[in-house]
């Protein structure tokens, strides 16, 4: 099985790297369903019609993405203000053939790109013959390498629903008859994004017709906007990240070299995971370019001159964000300690743990959560932040290990220490 996800995490990257060479919407004719919207990230519910639900989320300075259901109208469920990405937390996906899950996720959350319409169902010329049948299939990825197997066959269009365990096939882009959308709060008003040629029928209805896979692709936008060069510098910690931004994609360079920031942990899960816990504190450790690189065996003598821990934990594929990073310090050593001392902030992209209390540094979890070493909140199961994972997150429809609060599914984090050398 370890093979099977390496093969389909490979292909999604490189269908992402061609997508964004090319410039297409990375979420072209794909929509999500069975979204996990967490009571604890709902920060609002109105009776807003859809134009309103957006414009007023957009106000609010909690709301970072909104969701509206026409099935719901006239009640307080009709409009959810919410404070994380939902859609990272999907387990019901359609799209095409040839698309890049890991392209959309990473979408331009400032573009039309960026609103899906959500709980679909779809007309179109579907290959029943073709398909296992319900039951029989019990994930995205292995529905997407189903799809794959049979393009030879006419098939170019996929849709899991996790409801009924079940691939559905198309010869080509059905056409969707959905009852929710939902957006991020800084994509453009939804009135002002164009479609992208597939025909969607957004309705009200309250029949019991299954509406569980969602796809996008009444909300495209094809301004393309003149590429910005924008560079930050902390003069704390002398990082300095510049950040080329475009409507399709955003590379971002965060330089972490000097005298005084040394890695002491990296996961690209281009290399799969750790497999002990032994392991994430000792691996590979001459050669820090490794896909699984730890050193934090030897965390203790990388105290600065104050006798304490300078920390700079980073997402360098998270590009939505000129500076992917979380930097403070603590006293507590992570490696060896559950309870968290001596944190002070110095520059927090993401200011929340996983149980959405502020951020205020990591430590050592403990045994009975044993499938990574470090995180946030150590004393609870919620593993965001965590450092050296030896599984993959569960809530991610694709090989991930977790991010930050509100950006769970991640493929690669570093952590830099800040000392004086000797």
């Amino acid at each position: 099985t370890n093979t099977f996800m390496f093969i389909f995490f490979s292909l999604c990257t490189c269908l992402l790297l061609m997508e964004c060479a090319e410039g297409q919407n990375p979420c072209q004719d794909m929509a999500v369903g069975d979204c996990t919207v967490e009571a604890d990230n709902i920060i609002g519910s109105h009776p807003y019609p859809q134009e309103i639900c957006q414009v007023l989320c957009g106000l609010d300075d909690l709301c970072t993405f909104w969701r509206h259901d026409e099935t719901k109208e006239g009640t307080n469920e009709e409009c959810l203000f919410v404070s994380t990405d939902y859609h990272q937390d999907c387990k019901s996906f359609a799209g095409p053939v040839s698309g890049s899950i890991i392209a959309c996720q990473g979408v331009d959350q400032n573009s039309c790109w960026a609103i899906l319409p959500e709980d679909c169902y779809f007309e179109g010329e579907r290959l029943t013959n073709l398909e296992p049948g319900p039951g029989r299939t019990s994930s995205i990825a292995e529905c997407l390498l189903i799809a794959q197997k049979l393009e030879v066959l006419g098939v170019t269009f996929f849709s899991f629903l996790l409801s009924t365990e079940e691939c559905q096939l198309f010869a080509d882009v059905p056409n969707f008859t959905c009852t929710a959308t939902g957006g991020a709060a800084t994509a453009p008003p939804i009135d002002e994004c164009e479609t992208n040629g597939t025909t969607t029928t957004i309705t009200a209805t309250k029949s019991t017709t299954p509406a569980t896979v969602t796809t996008t692709t009444n909300t495209i936008a094809t301004t393309t906007k003149t590429p910005a060069i924008t560079t930050t510098t902390t003069s704390t910690t002398a990082t300095t990240t510049t950040t080329i931004a475009t409507t399709t994609t955003t590379s971002t360079t965060t330089t972490t070299e000097g005298p005084n920031w040394q890695k002491v942990f990296s996961h690209d899960i281009n290399g799969g995971i750790f497999a002990n816990l032994t392991e994430t504190m000792r691996k590979n450790i001459d050669d820090k370019g490794a896909l699984l690189f730890s050193v934090l065996y030897n965390l203790e003598s990388m105290r600065n001159d104050d006798g304490v821990f300078h920390f700079k934990l980073c997402y360098p594929k998270v590009t939505q964000y000129g500076f992917p990073c979380n930097e403070w310090i603590q006293s507590s050593n992570p490696v060896v300690e559950s309870t968290i001392t001596g944190y002070a902030g110095i520059n927090l992209t993401w200011n929340q743990n996983g149980i959405g209390g502020p951020f205020q540094g990591l430590g050592l979890s403990p045994p009975s959560f044993s499938y990574h070493l470090i995180n946030d909140v150590p004393n609870t199961k919620n593993w965001y932040n965590s450092i050296g994972s030896i599984q993959y997150y569960y809530n991610c429809i694709y090989n991930a290990i977790p991010g930050p609060k509100g950006f769970e599914c991640v493929e690669k984090k570093e952590l830099y220490v800040g000392y004086t050398s000797n």
